[in-house]
């Protein structure tokens, strides 16, 4: 469902049934209250805004796909690399011969981009980080500011947690 909102910029919950159900048989088609639950619980997790158009809402969303796939990405690598008692080790080796099996090209490109890493100051790996960070703490705040009928989320997000350093 995100994919049809950032397909098609803005949609209401009938748009998204229909462009997802315009392609499936019958029956694989998704109901029209599992689309409208599904949209509700993106907003919710702040993926998409919403605003009240006519006697429905228009979904958009909050964030583009790559910043979507870098903040998934981010989780994965965090959690892989913290999970074991082994330390991240294994998970390189693993990663390493991923890449290597299946594309030398990409083993090159990995070289390369930790050269171009070792070669930074601090500064500017705190820098690259906090860029990561900002995009995440853009889209929190503006959950806050354009959501002031809601109580404040008690439970923290996965950004949040990772930004506060896993508390």
């Amino acid at each position: 469902m995100l994919d049809q909102t950032w397909r098609l910029g803005s949609a209401t919950v009938r748009d998204v049934f229909d462009a997802l159900n315009v392609s499936r048989s019958p029956e694989k088609h998704v109901a029209y209250t599992t689309a409208m639950t599904t949209l509700d619980r993106l907003y919710k997790k702040r993926l998409l805004s919403r605003k009240k158009s006519g006697r429905a809402f228009l979904y958009a969303p909050r964030i583009s796909r790559e910043e979507f796939d870098r903040v998934v990405a981010t989780d994965v690598i965090d959690a892989l690399l913290g999970a074991g008692k082994a330390g991240p080790a294994p998970v390189l080796a693993c990663i390493v011969d991923a890449i290597s099996a299946r594309d030398r090209g990409l083993l090159d490109e990995l070289d390369r981009l930790v050269a171009a890493k070792r070669h930074l100051r601090p500064d500017d790996l705190a820098t690259s980080k906090q860029v990561q960070n900002h995009a995440i703490e853009q889209v929190a705040s503006e959950g806050e500011r354009t959501r002031p009928d809601r109580e404040p989320k008690t439970q923290s997000t996965r950004a949040e947690r990772r930004r506060d350093g896993g508390k």
